[in-house]
């Protein structure tokens, strides 16, 4: 992310003085046009500086942002459509994140569905302080997957 930042000063060396002005025609020799001064009065190389660097931006974000919403989504999807199951709890480990002031979680399920044959799945979920001693190895929860993905969400569903 710092290198537009670096462009977008690189673009005002006209301004800077000879000094500047002579770094900008040297480069222009180079690279014939990233000076050029547009309407607006931002060289061509500021101008697209300044757009990279909001491209940038706006995609952190929204993996920021997005990625949790995402799988909180496909969350209550499987809590509402997934077929219930059992899972043993084989290991919880925090991620590090917080989410108002508890823990995001990363927990690994042996699920035992009632019509084949036990796998393991990963899933996260925020605790609340009050349930992580409830959240520990070799603990039974109620589950619910999909059969095709083997998405696991914890919980009971929809009478949740």
């Amino acid at each position: 992310m710092w290198v537009p930042f670096i462009f977008i000063f690189v673009g005002m060396a006209p301004e800077l003085g000879s000094a500047g002005r002579d770094f900008a025609a040297w480069v222009d020799q180079i690279v014939p046009g990233l000076f050029t001064v547009l309407p607006w009065g931002a060289t061509l190389l500021t101008t697209v500086a300044f757009a990279l660097t909001f491209a940038l931006m706006f995609t952190a974000m929204a993996f920021l942002f997005g990625t949790p919403l995402w799988a909180a989504y496909r969350n209550r999807v499987v809590l509402r459509s997934g077929r219930p199951a059992e899972g043993r709890i084989v290991s919880a480990v925090p991620t590090g994140v917080r989410f108002n002031h508890n823990p995001v979680t990363r927990i690994t399920l042996e699920v035992t569905p009632s019509d084949g044959r036990p796998f393991l799945a990963e899933t996260e979920m925020v605790i609340k302080q009050a349930q992580i001693p409830q959240i520990q190895p070799d603990t039974v929860v109620p589950v619910r997957y999909n059969p095709d993905t083997l998405e696991v969400a914890i919980g009971e569903g929809p009478g949740r």
